[in-house]
């Protein structure tokens, strides 16, 4: 059974805040924030404005995910909760979240 959640959707500027706080997290790691920079160069995708396209925001998503569980994780928090309190930052559903993560392994 699939069970859909509305996304609230945010405004101009509250999209542009949200993009700016992934790109954010992703510089926290140099290459990544390089290859990002990279990946929106070759796709073309307008640089503020790349998060109106779905796959990239989703990518942003689980890679910032992932980045947030790895910093929690190294301050001593568990998995479980480092995984958590990353999805809480970044406002989305921790399910949604494993789930995309188990169309990359």
């Amino acid at each position: 059974m699939r069970v859909r959640r509305s996304r609230l959707l945010l405004t101009p500027g509250a999209l542009l805040d949200r993009e700016r706080h992934l790109t954010e997290t992703l510089r926290q790691r140099p290459a990544l924030g390089e290859a990002w920079a990279v990946i929106l160069a070759e796709l073309t995708a307008p640089d503020p404005g790349w998060s109106r396209r779905k796959d990239l925001l989703r990518l942003a998503e689980s890679l910032a995910w992932r980045i947030l569980t790895d910093t929690a994780e190294r301050a001593g928090l568990t998995r479980r909760a480092a995984e958590q309190q990353a999805a809480d930052t970044l406002t989305v559903p921790l399910d949604t979240l494993r789930t995309r993560a188990r169309a990359f392994r």
